[in-house]
């Protein structure tokens, strides 16, 4: 094991050896060979018929398309309240979590309200917010519901909770604002009254392509910053934007801006974090996206693009603002995963389209359209760095990890730790006629000086893929406390991506 220096005050703690590992590399080394690099693009499906969620589908009713060709689902999950569970089995005593709680029960499902003040009307904004109110006042109590404001900077109004005296105090707090773009502040040749004072067409073209652009990369860096901020919290997310919108493509007599690029980064974040994004329409009847009186309204292609390609939906037209919220909120009753592995020559750069068949009469699919088709480097910026996790109160579920723990009879004050990772959650890399890949999994005792590290290389032959993908990487460690009591911290990171997963385990002398 490799000790880890952090900054914390000096204690001392001793972790004795490993014991055992589920997955390890073979003792006899293989011979050189050609190795690939490939990340697991998971697709979330809602599938619905007329009576609601479609239950009871296999893997075997799915069939998923890359850019027209048929894949190999590796990976199949359901998941949401309506889905077939066995009963709830709560976690033994000395076992903890971070992605079920004591009684065994999963996440309940997460939805981020954005509230758009840049691009809706102040009118439209008061519209919005007492239909929010009444969605809020009926919504399901399981569900936990976040508030976002974005106008002048992004804003947290209130995080994720199902807390309705939090939730009711949040959505109260908000008053309608004419936010302005960061543009109006910018002195020069762009500075709004100059411009309209000089009736000057062409500088007025400037200015409003100048705006758009401003607009349009503030609305993507809060979606940027939503996603990272919600990539550890586990299962699909949705964001539910309320919004005015804007549109895609702007035309002056002297220029033309297209921002469908900045919308499919910003869609690829999302993606990346396992979030949905859901456009509801602020305006309701009184303006709505389309068509209205002869005229095409701006914004259409725009919600229509990101919810395309994030597996959301697009509302408009519906003056019935807090039951399409309630709607979108209850497409995760019920979700069909499917994870597969794209070749090595497919990752070219580009986004690829998907597509999804279901085997059975009357139900249609809704899923992301597309993925961005990139090599995985590790992505230090988006992910949590280690120390981060040692030190952070709150458990990070990027990666499934469980603790076990159990008094070590042999020896006084000591424990035996089990580790679980799930696999599913680890990047892995295609060589040969296996997989590979490498976790680290980190101890640290609270108030201690250092953490300790231990590097877990995996290689699972072909068709072991599936037992060990059930199994997940198991590290045994028997851990030595100093003092009466302590909270011990066991952190697993991906070597690849740098995703991690964290839970907190309470121990005592024994």
């Amino acid at each position: 094991m490799r000790k880890i220096k952090l900054l914390f005050p000096a204690v001392s703690i001793f972790f004795v050896a490993i014991l055992a590992v589920a997955i390890a590399l073979p003792q006899s080394p293989p011979a050189p060979t050609f190795r690939t690099r490939t990340r697991l693009v998971q697709v979330d499906v809602v599938v619905r018929d007329k009576n609601g969620p479609a239950l009871g589908l296999s893997q075997d009713d799915f069939t998923l398309l890359d850019n027209g060709k048929p894949q190999k689902i590796s990976v199949f999950a359901v998941k949401g309240a309506q889905s077939s569970k066995p009963p709830l089995v709560p976690l033994p005593a000395g076992t903890v979590s971070n992605r079920v709680n004591r009684n065994g029960q999963e996440a309940a499902t997460s939805t981020v309200l954005l509230i758009d003040r840049l691009n809706t009307a102040v009118e439209n904004q008061h519209y919005a917010n007492e239909k929010i109110v009444k969605f809020l006042e009926t919504r399901r109590s399981q569900d936990r519901i976040g508030i976002y404001a974005f106008g002048n900077g992004l804003h947290v109004v209130q995080d994720l909770t199902d807390d309705p005296d939090r939730l009711s105090r949040a959505v109260n707090s908000l008053k309608p604002q004419n936010a302005k773009s960061r543009t109006l502040d910018v002195p020069g040749p762009f500075e709004k009254r100059e411009v309209e004072m000089s009736g000057d067409g062409h500088a007025l073209d400037e200015y409003k392509l100048f705006t758009a652009e401003e607009r349009v990369l503030s609305i993507k860096q809060a979606f940027e910053a939503i996603a990272h901020h919600l990539a550890q919290v586990p299962g699909r997310k949705s964001l539910i934007w309320v919004t005015g919108s804007f549109p895609l493509r702007i035309e002056t007599a002297h220029e033309t801006k297209d921002f469908s690029q900045d919308m499919k980064e910003a869609a690829q974040a999302l993606n990346d974090a396992n979030v949905a994004l859901y456009a509801v329409d602020a305006r309701g009847l009184v303006g709505g996206f389309g068509k209205v009186w002869g005229f095409t309204i701006p914004g259409l292609d725009t919600v229509n693009t990101l919810a395309g390609l994030t597996g959301g939906r697009a509302y408009y037209a519906d003056n019935g603002l807090d039951s399409l919220i309630a709607e979108a909120v209850e497409d995760s009753e019920l979700i069909y995963t499917l994870g597969f592995y794209p070749s090595q020559e497919s990752q070219d750069g580009d986004w690829h389209k998907l597509k999804v068949l279901v085997d059975r009469r009357g139900v249609s699919a809704r899923y992301r359209e597309a993925y961005f088709a990139a090599k995985v480097t590790a992505d230090a910026d988006r992910h949590s760095t280690l120390e981060q996790m040692l030190k952070d109160t709150l458990d990070v579920a990027e990666i499934g990890l469980r603790a076990e723990t159990t008094p070590d009879q042999s020896r006084a004050g000591s424990y035996k730790l089990r580790a679980i990772v799930d696999l599913h959650d680890v990047h892995l890399d295609h060589q040969d006629a296996g997989w590979v890949g490498a976790v680290d999994v980190s101890l640290y005792l609270e108030g201690e000086k250092s953490a300790y590290k231990i590097t877990r290389k995996i290689a699972i032959p072909e068709n072991q893929l599936a037992a060990a993908l059930e199994t997940g990487i198991v590290v045994d460690v028997s851990v030595a406390l100093s003092g009466p009591t302590g909270d011990l911290r066991v952190v697993v990171q991906d070597d690849a991506t740098g995703a991690g997963g964290s839970v907190r385990v309470p121990l005592r002398r024994n």
